[in-house]
């Protein structure tokens, strides 16, 4: 019986440190490759271009920008996004 329960336990522990969510520069890592400093160089270029060929400016239409970014790249998260459109938008 303490191995059913132990089995148990280890199933939802892999099934929720399976869910856990990955960071925004994490993501973009995976995505793009190199190390996050690289991902979010190479990631910002590769936005720009997606957005301006789609006509969307990031200041302007953040929503839809984020919503092309990720329908351009299905593996890029929503904060993998944010990460992007926040480099793309002027500072404060």
């Amino acid at each position: 019986m303490i191995a059913l329960y132990t089995a148990l336990a280890l199933v939802v522990g892999v099934a929720v440190a399976a869910r856990r969510p990955v960071g925004g520069r994490k993501n973009l890592a995976d995505v793009f490759g190199g190390t996050e400093h690289e991902a979010v160089q190479t990631g910002t270029r590769w936005a720009a271009d997606v957005l301006a060929a789609e006509r969307i400016s990031a200041s302007e239409q953040p929503l839809a920008a984020l919503r092309e970014l990720r329908r351009a790249n299905r593996a890029l998260s929503l904060t993998g996004a944010k990460v992007l459109l926040d480099q793309l938008l002027p500072p404060h």
